[in-house]
């Protein structure tokens, strides 16, 4: 490569960023060993297959600008805090979370976490420098500069939203959220994801969750998002525990989204579900893996995807089942409804079982409006474009019943309205 190449270039970049943090925290030995674990592991070129179908060389083209804590007044942050979460919301700007801004309890900034978690988190960051192999997330554990933390006691209930608002362009904006979940504890959360600019967020979300605990989690990327956004999910479950996600996404320059489950103890179930839908030029790309590493665990996967004009989409979800791990059952699908002649849509679920006693099993579909159905509506009266729309929408409506909090269903039943 020469000093022209665009990953060269932004590389660079990122190593200017990190000699700026110049921070001597209780976090600085790790992110050291982060950054140097990402050294290890590079960018990702073409040949990576978690990121074959991402626009790497348009984004490496970009220049972010350096961190910049930019804490908002409380009306400016009005818009984007939903009508449920007035009193119970976690807010992060530009990757810094903002303690005046936020209005829950058992939240606590890393750095000071780490005088009351110390030994916990240290153990927990280990086997996250240890075992992490996607690059793009070792980054934000490189670049992340004031991330936070939330507990939830053992049986405590607790329903919180995070905001995580970009303000500022072009700049990069690297977000860390770590959550520990108590035994029989239970947590609804959503994170509601904003951009002003043509930045760069990496947003990490990192869960440890206890015997019988519970989440909820709706992670919804507003359908106006500007930018690049990338995400990385990891959550280890112990015996009996319980994590349900639904992501929604109208795309952006491109939206990443790698999610790694880890199903450690018996009778743990994780039940992942998504909906991407793209126009224009939009992408969204999303990884999913989960690992049975305990017997009598259940998985499922549900992801579907509706494409227009010259968007881009890609899944590649893996259930991986370990010799020990009888008993499983985990089941995985991806659907996706090609509305144009220029849009992609690229799926590979896939299956790796070293136990034989399981049930699994795994599908994609890529399709087209029905022409039959479209035929019979226009017969009753309905005008092509109305047909279409009520086919389009009705193809979503499972996963958009799916969302439990009123004002961010009707959000996004809105934006399916005038799509």
């Amino acid at each position: 490569m020469n000093d022209t190449d665009p990953m060269n270039h932004f590389r660079q970049q990122l190593h200017d960023h990190f000699e700026s943090l110049a921070l001597n925290d209780t976090l600085a030995s790790f992110r050291n060993r982060a950054w140097d674990r990402f050294c290890e592991l590079c960018l990702p070129g073409k040949k990576c297959e978690a990121c074959r179908h991402l626009p790497l060389q348009s984004l490496y083209q970009n220049d972010f600008q350096h961190f910049s804590h930019w804490e908002e007044k409380e009306n400016d942050i009005a818009p984007w805090i939903l009508d449920e979460f007035q009193d119970s919301h976690i807010v992060l700007i530009n990757g810094f979370y903002v303690e005046t801004l936020s209005r829950a309890e058992d939240v606590l900034s890393l750095d000071r976490a780490m005088d009351h978690y110390g030994l916990f988190l240290q153990n927990r960051f280990t086997k996250t420098l240890k075992e992490e192999t996607d690059p793009f997330s070792i980054l934000n554990f490189a670049l992340q500069t004031n991330g936070a933390f939330l507990y939830i006691p053992p049986h405590e209930k607790k329903k919180i939203q995070i905001l995580n608002l970009l303000t500022e362009e072009p700049s990069l904006s690297m977000p860390r959220f770590q959550l520990f979940l108590g035994k029989e504890s239970d947590l609804e959360l959503v994170v509601t994801n904003v951009s002003l600019s043509e930045s760069l967020c990496h947003l990490s979300l990192d869960f440890m969750m206890e015997e019988n605990s519970n989440v909820q989690y709706t992670d919804s990327i507003d359908p106006n998002y500007s930018g690049w956004y990338f995400e990385s999910l990891r959550a280890s479950l112990k015996k009996g525990s319980r994590l349900e996600t639904l992501s929604l996404t109208a795309g952006a320059k491109s939206v990443r989204q790698d999610i790694r489950v880890e199903l450690t103890g018996e009778n743990a179930h994780s039940n992942l579900k998504g909906l991407w839908t793209l126009d224009d030029e939009k992408q969204s790309h999303t990884y999913v893996h989960v690992d049975h590493q305990a017997p009598f665990t259940e998985s499922n996967q549900y992801y579907k995807g509706l494409l227009n004009h010259m968007s881009k989409s890609s899944f590649e979800g893996k259930i991986y089942i370990h010799p020990q791990a009888q008993k499983v059952q985990s089941y995985q699908m991806n659907r996706n409804l090609l509305l144009s002649e220029g849009c992609t849509a690229n799926t590979k679920p896939n299956l790796e079982i070293f136990a034989d006693d399981v049930k699994a099993s795994h599908g994609a579909t890529v399709s087209r409006l029905n022409e039959d159905e479209l035929f019979y509506m226009k017969t009753r009266g309905l005008s092509e474009k109305t047909a279409k729309h009520l086919l389009q929408t009705g193809y979503c409506k499972e996963l958009i019943d799916d969302i439990s909090v009123p004002s961010l269903k009707s959000l996004w039943q809105q934006h399916l309205f005038q799509s």
